[in-house]
């Protein structure tokens, strides 16, 4: 009797085996594209759209998914450090921490008044992060221990950080809101003092040895309207070349796949922008008539694959689209309220 009561046991047990359904693998974050959406303006939240890089995974609002909690407004940055994803929280001021493998919070940086610009100085074991403060008041640059996630010191720069750089032993801090950037030395921890550029200064590129700045002018509902103007800030000397009318105002510095050529968001779509040192110009070549609001180049994807993101309305789910190095459209796909920046790992 106690052996078919076993045996019956045993085939109830395989049969419940049978019906359980099979369990969907767990995603993998670690390698791939990583959109920051910044979510509605009024109210709401910012998210994070994960895609594979072969396309074949697309996970929406991946932090509150896993979290269960939403991520904060107004999503603005996100850095990668090792296994760590860092994501900048602007209007609920502090950096998310989160494991790239499964998305899960580690830790929270508070404490940050309006964050805006993510730069990650691994050699260092920093993170550096710019402050707005205010929409009237000079911004700051905080520094982070990637290791303990606290701010251990503050720099004070201009209105509207928004853009950094390394050079050397400097962090060059773009003041979005004026027409300089901010020196800091950090083998002394001490700012020292300002270079003075072209209008708004919005983005850094690096080719090669050379550091470039785009600074994106004054727009006419600004004030004085001014040309917008790509500069070479390092190596010395610095030099200057405005754009070709005081009505262009580029934004999102990019280096082309070829390594060679750089372009940006202008008059509502792609340009080349080509320094002339015959004429001190930059020179414009139409390449795409897409809006887009924010723009950036894989660095890992071996294909040079661009990224531009549609932000729309701010109210309903943007779009994302892949171009090729001819700038054709390849690919899209949906996104957050409000996709904006995108980072990147591989």
């Amino acid at each position: 009797m106690i052996h078919r009561l076993l045996v019956l046991c045993v085939v109830l047990l395989m049969g419940c085996g049978k019906d359980k359904p099979t369990p969907t693998p767990a995603v993998d974050y670690a390698t791939g594209i990583y959109v920051v959406n910044e979510g509605p303006f009024a109210q709401g939240t910012g998210s994070i759209t994960f895609r594979s890089r072969d396309s074949m995974t697309l996970v929406q609002d991946v932090f509150s998914a896993v979290n269960n909690r939403p991520l904060g407004s107004i999503a603005q940055r996100m850095g990668i450090w090792g296994t760590s994803g860092l994501i900048v929280v602007n209007n609920a001021g502090k950096v998310e921490w989160v494991n790239r493998a499964d998305f899960r919070l580690m830790g929270t940086t508070s404490g940050l008044e309006l964050p805006s610009a993510l730069l990650i100085d691994s050699s260092r074991g920093l993170a550096y992060v710019t402050e707005w403060v205010s929409f009237t008041d000079h911004g700051r640059v905080a520094l982070i221990d990637l290791n303990s996630r606290q701010i251990i010191q503050r720099f004070a720069v201009g209105h509207f950080p928004n853009a950094l750089a390394l050079q050397g032993n400097r962090l060059l801090v773009a003041n979005g809101n004026e027409n300089t950037l901010s020196e800091i030395d950090l083998d002394s921890r001490s700012v020292l003092g300002t270079i003075n550029v072209g209008d708004r200064p919005n983005s850094f590129m690096r080719r090669g040895n050379e550091l470039w700045l785009l600074c994106g002018g004054t727009p006419s509902w600004a004030g004085a309207e001014t040309p917008g103007s790509l500069w070479q800030i390092a190596p010395a000397p610095v030099l200057a070349y405005n754009l070709p009318s005081a009505t262009q105002h580029p934004a999102d510095l990019c280096l082309h796949p070829d390594g060679q050529r750089f372009f940006a968001r202008l008059d509502g779509g792609l340009s080349l922008l080509i320094p002339n040192d015959a004429t001190n110009r930059t020179d414009v070549q139409a390449v795409s008539s897409r809006s887009l609001y924010h723009v950036s180049v894989d660095p890992f994807d071996l294909r040079g694959r661009i990224y531009g993101t549609d932000a729309g309305n701010f109210q309903s789910n943007g779009m994302v689209y892949v171009y090729d190095p001819a700038f054709v459209v390849v690919d899209s796909f949906m996104a957050g309220v409000g996709p904006g920046f995108i980072a990147y790992s591989r």
